[in-house]
C-alpha cells in the first residue's frame, strides 16, 4: 500500500477541477492516467491549507488525500490518484482568517488614523456573525465591510509600505508563520465543529 499524501484542494460549484477534466465525489478515488507534470498535468493540491489559498479557482474547498507517484513543487504537489474527502466551511473559515489577521495590524491602522474606527465597527460586525450566522447579521458585516472599504485600502496601502520598508525582513518571515498558524487553528476548530 502506498503512503497518503495529505493537503488542501478548491473546486469549482459543480465539483470539477480547474480545468474540468475530473468530476469528483466525496471518497471516490481519481486515477489521472496520462503524464504527471506540475502545473500541467495530473491532480494538483497544496499540502499546506495556506498555500492552496494561492490556487483559488472555485469556491469549494477540500482536504484531500493522494496516493501513487507525487511531483512536489515548493507549495504544491501533483499525483497520480487523489480523492476529496473532506469539504470545509470555506466562508466561516475565511471569515475568522480575515478577522485574525485585521485584528492582528489593527492598532498599526488606528496608530496612523486614530479617528477612523470603521475597520474596527467592521470587525466586531463580522464577528458577530462568527458567532451568529444569521442573515441579519450577515447584512450587517457586508454593509460595515462596505462602509469601511475606502479605510481598507488605506490600510493596504500602509500594509504595502510596511512590507517594502521590511524588505522581506525576518518580520515578514514571522508574519506569514504567524498567518499559517492561525489559518491552521481555524481550520482544526471548524471540521471539530462542522
Amino acid at each position: 500500500m502506498s503512503k497518503i499524501q495529505r493537503g488542501y484542494k478548491f473546486l469549482t460549484s459543480d465539483m470539477r477541477s480547474m480545468h474540468g477534466n475530473a468530476q469528483w465525489i466525496i471518497g471516490k478515488w481519481c486515477q489521472h492516467d496520462g503524464k504527471l507534470e506540475i502545473c500541467r498535468s495530473g491532480f494538483h493540491a497544496s499540502e499546506d491549507p495556506y498555500d492552496s489559498l494561492q490556487y483559488v479557482y472555485g469556491p469549494r474547498w477540500f482536504s484531500i488525500e493522494a496516493k501513487g507517484k507525487i511531483l512536489r513543487d515548493k507549495d504544491k504537489f501533483v499525483a497520480r490518484e487523489m480523492r476529496i474527502v473532506k469539504e470545509l466551511p470555506t466562508k466561516r473559515i475565511a471569515v475568522k482568517f480575515a478577522v485574525a489577521c485585521a485584528r492582528h495590524t489593527l492598532s498599526k491602522f488606528e496608530t496612523k488614523y486614530p479617528e477612523d474606527d470603521r475597520p474596527r465597527k467592521a470587525l466586531e460586525a463580522a464577528e458577530t456573525w462568527i458567532q451568529k450566522p444569521t442573515k441579519e447579521n450577515e447584512v450587517a458585516a457586508e454593509y460595515a465591510a462596505e462602509y469601511a472599504a475606502w479605510s481598507a485600502e488605506s490600510a493596504a496601502e500602509y500594509a504595502a509600505w510596511s512590507a517594502r520598508s521590511a524588505a522581506r525582513s525576518a518580520a515578514e518571515s514571522n508574519e506569514i508563520e504567524w498567518q499559517r498558524k492561525q489559518l491552521h487553528e481555524i481550520i482544526k476548530e471548524e471540521l471539530k465543529n462542522f
